[in-house]
């Protein structure tokens, strides 16, 4: 799933939890992000979409053991969002310097390599014979 390897990749999960652990709950604050930017991304407006998480296999796919019921999750997030919001809004900026890390300082070796993949100019396309 793109979303997990995403999230495995740049450490996301273990970023999160490392800046919340004052937030309290059975669940992970990284867990309930992730069902939060999974509800998100497979089109859930409510809360209580997160039923759809759990009879679509998107469980499976994430590897949860279980999907938080909408009261749960309200109630979590009612409650963790005044020390979530800054710490998310603090990743989010993570990210971007990340990425634009990755697009735009590459080493010499990595610019020759892209270089290298790229077609060689072969001229002008021929002229029709019109």
């Amino acid at each position: 799933m793109a979303v997990r390897r995403l999230l495995d990749r740049l450490g996301v999960c273990r970023w999160l939890d490392e800046r919340t652990d004052e937030v309290s709950g059975f669940f992970r604050p990284s867990l309930m992000v992730e069902v939060w930017v999974a509800l998100l991304l497979y089109g859930g407006g409510w809360l209580e979409d997160l039923e759809l998480l759990a009879t679509r296999g998107i469980r499976r796919l994430f590897g949860w053991a279980r999907v938080p019921d909408p009261t749960t999750f309200g109630r979590w997030l009612r409650r963790a969002a005044p020390g979530l919001l800054p710490v998310v809004d603090r990743l989010i900026r993570h990210l971007v310097k990340l990425r634009w890390t990755e697009a735009v300082i590459r080493s010499p070796s990595e610019k020759a390599h892209d270089r290298s993949r790229r077609p060689a100019h072969q001229g002008p396309p021929p002229k029709s014979a019109s």
